[in-house]
């Protein structure tokens, strides 16, 4: 019996928007997205103490872009040991 590998890895592909992954998410959605309070993210992009993801701003509204967000968190890991 052969286990066959998986493509996980090799086939990253971005989920299409949907109902309920839209593209585009207000702060509150795109927070609890990245776990973290809705307060920090405003706070990272009002005060630019900490380089948050970026922004599509449209009109008065501000928002996340999914694929921003997955990108931005995948800059972030960190790769421990060896």
């Amino acid at each position: 019996m052969t286990k066959k590998k998986s493509k996980k890895k090799q086939s990253q592909k971005r989920v299409p928007q949907t109902p309920e992954q839209p593209i585009l998410l207000t702060t509150a959605q795109a927070a609890a997205y990245l776990n973290i309070p809705a307060r920090t993210l405003e706070s990272w992009r009002v005060k630019g103490r900490y380089p948050g993801p970026p922004v599509a701003r449209i009109g008065a509204n501000v928002f996340y872009r999914r694929v921003d967000l997955e990108d931005w968190v995948a800059e972030r890991v960190v790769r421990q040991g060896g």
